[in-house]
């Protein structure tokens, strides 16, 4: 033991200096709530003492394991781990949303609780890992890995910056581990020196470059390089769509925004667009319409068709150039001449940079009872509701003024976000009844209802917002992001956009509808007045909008990818280990003879690997052993072991591809 305690210390330090960097880079970068770090920090050092006290014995790793298994199992059935495991995960999840757009799966919207106990549980991984390494004399590859997920996770995301501290404690672990390595290897007490030797060194170097590249002086200079990532991963659904091919159809926009927990919205700014106008004015970038409202979600019919016309006033030239590669096109609303829109989104317009004369309102053929339908709970109350709402509901043009003024003054804008009761039902009833705060999802959902109850046809649209200045170049950014509802008027047979989220006051009015005198005719005659449709005015003024994220769903192929793969590598590890175990039973059992034999298999297989000869002494003592009466001694055996320890350390200096051959397919190493 007095041989291990040079070891036993090394480990101790290194795990807690490691798992405190890495640990503190994800509490630091992505501000996850601790309650007593303090009770951490204790619970980690416990957890070191108990590794560096039993992973020494033979038998210590599988008790290490055994007791880790059953905490862990006690942990989940008490409950407490589960959710917090959650909450961090979701807090994560909302980050890269922001980001990226990959969308939060619903089993991770949940209220943020303290991630104390799953913190806790994470260190002990790493602990573990960092401890394994140290005393058992392990590859490092592993335990550095470990150690690196966590800075992974921080690096993804330019915003998430982790504490200057802690990353200088994770980079002062990782360099001694990876500088005492191969010394390790060879004698663990001559390793421990060096680590103590080379702590004062490396943590002054680490300091001097943190001194003079400081964390407020990095300049992010991959921004061209990750979009042209991010465009090309996102078109590959497109490109094997083309060819008849749906593989990767999880990475497309989907085509459901869920209403019950919707996440706050994070300004990150991500370029999207440009756009460069003729005429001030807002100007919207449509990308998703939605048909069906269920209560708790809109819904895209797949597969259905639409052509509008562009009409109405002229609002001159619009130059769209997309920087960011979007699920759907980014089509201004509304552009001169015809435009098709398959499933909601305009299919037809799928180059990098576009223009088009813009107009105010877009023709089409009476929609059809889809675009009037409501989920039968909660239909009567928001009958009801449309009735108390003040102001002139006798044509089409007043229920819109009325319902535009009620909706945009119902609630304060907040970009918080909410989660919907479940005894709620309906998500419009709830908001326009109980809640007091919304962004623009909430806004455009009550909206949309609203109208629809009118008799009057109304989709819910997504895509982005700005404020055009003529003749210049205004960038659009993932800040813009956006949520509006797109109403029908019969009598004119236009579409028309209707903008209710309360924000910016100096976001002009609503557009009105009017009376488009120099309208082309017609291609379809409108179906009659639906009973109960009244008409609508125009004159609209509303309030501003706020942005909202285009939602993205996680696909499920990458969960199951990373499962298969990590499971993939524990029967790999544990197939190694067990004919690394069935091939020392047979060395180590039986007399000398029997036992000199099966080191003999496997010193031919160490020395054909490395393209040499068995020793000639070697092969005498084999023959001996395996033909003659005479029983070999424990210095003739002795010799046995001392090659086939030379030949694994002249193993491990192979490239590192090697070395995973040698370990996985030959279990040499």
């Amino acid at each position: 033991m007095k041989r291990k305690l040079p070891a036993m210390v090394e480990s101790a330090a290194l795990s807690l200096v490691c798992t405190w960097g890495a640990v503190g880079c994800l509490i630091s970068a992505f501000s996850l709530p601790v309650a007593v770090p303090n009770r951490i920090i204790l619970v980690w050092a416990c957890w070191t003492l108990l590794c560096c006290v039993l992973l020494p014995f033979r038998l210590g790793q599988a008790a290490v394991l055994t007791l880790g298994a059953a905490g862990a199992f006690w942990l989940w059935l008490e409950g407490s781990f589960g959710r917090q495991l959650v909450s961090i995960l979701g807090i994560v999840a909302e980050i890269y949303d922001e980001a990226y757009g990959w969308g939060i799966p619903k089993g991770l919207r949940s209220e943020r609780l303290n991630g104390d106990l799953a913190l806790a549980v994470l260190g002990m991984v790493l602990i573990f890992g960092v401890s394994r390494t140290v005393i058992r004399r392990k590859g490092v590859a592993p335990a550095v890995l470990l150690l690196l997920l966590p800075l992974a996770a921080c690096l993804l995301v330019t915003d998430t910056v982790p504490g200057e501290l802690y990353l200088f404690a994770l980079l002062l672990g990782l360099s001694l581990l990876l500088l005492t390595d191969s010394v390790r290897r060879e004698s663990g007490p001559q390793a421990a020196r060096l680590t103590a030797t080379a702590v004062i060194p490396v943590a002054l170097a680490l300091g001097l470059l943190l001194h003079f590249c400081p964390q407020d002086g990095f300049v992010n200079t991959t921004g061209e390089l990750r979009e042209r990532i991010l465009s090309s991963l996102m078109e590959l659904p497109q490109k094997f769509q083309a060819q008849g091919t749906d593989w990767f159809s999880g990475l497309r926009k989907r085509e459901t925004v869920e209403l019950s927990a919707l996440p706050s919205q994070m300004l990150l700014g991500i370029p999207v667009a440009e756009v460069t106008a003729e005429q001030s004015g807002p100007i919207y970038l449509r990308m998703q319409d939605y048909d069906v409202y269920t209560g708790t979600a809109w819904e895209s019919t797949t597969g259905r068709q639409e052509a509008l016309v562009g009409a109405g006033e002229d609002r001159g030239r619009v130059t769209v150039t997309v920087l960011n590669a979007q699920g759907n096109p980014l089509l201004p609303s509304f552009p001169d001449g015809q435009t098709f829109l398959i499933g909601g989104a305009g299919e037809n317009l799928k180059q990098r940079e576009t223009w088009v004369n813009l107009r105010t309102a877009a023709m089409g053929p009476f929609p059809g009872e889809q675009w009037l339908k409501l989920p039968e709970t909660g239909s009567a109350a928001i009958k009801a509701l449309l009735q108390s709402i003040p102001g002139d509901k006798s044509t089409v043009e007043g229920t819109v003024q009325a319902v535009a003024d009620y909706v945009s003054t119902s609630a304060a804008y907040d970009r918080s976000g909410t989660q919907m009761p479940t005894e709620a039902g309906d998500f419009a009833l709830w908001f326009l009844q109980q809640a007091d705060r919304g962004y623009c999802v909430h806004f455009a959902t009550a909206a949309a209802v609203l109208l629809r109850s009118a008799g009057i046809p109304a989709r819910y649209v997504t895509g982005y917002r700005t404020d055009a200045q003529a003749g210049q170049t205004v960038q659009v950014t993932s800040d813009d992001a956006h949520a509006w509802v797109e109403y029908y008027d019969y009598r004119a047979w236009t579409w028309n956009i209707l903008e209710v989220t309360p924000g910016d006051d100096s976001l002009p009015p609503v557009q009105e509808p009017t009376q488009l005198s120099t309208q082309p005719e017609p291609q379809t005659q409108p179906a009659a007045e639906p009973s109960g449709a009244q008409t609508m005015p125009q004159n609209t003024t509303l309030p501003q909008q706020a942005p909202q994220e285009t939602r993205w769903q996680l696909p499920v192929w990458i969960p199951l990818t990373v499962f298969l793969l990590g499971l993939c590598c524990c029967l790999a590890e544990l197939e190694r280990l067990l004919r690394i175990s069935l091939r020392r039973r047979g060395q180590t059992r039986g007399d000398n003879n029997r036992r000199a034999i099966a080191c003999g298999k496997e010193l031919r297989l160490l020395t054909g690997l490395l393209k040499r000869p068995v020793p000639e002494e070697l092969e005498q003592l084999m023959e001996k052993a395996l033909f003659s009466q005479h029983t070999l001694s424990r210095e003739e055996l002795n010799a046995f072991t001392a090659c086939q320890a030379a030949c694994r350390r002249a193993l491990r200096k192979a490239p590192w591809w090697k070395r995973m051959v040698y370990r996985y397919w030959f279990a040499v190493i």
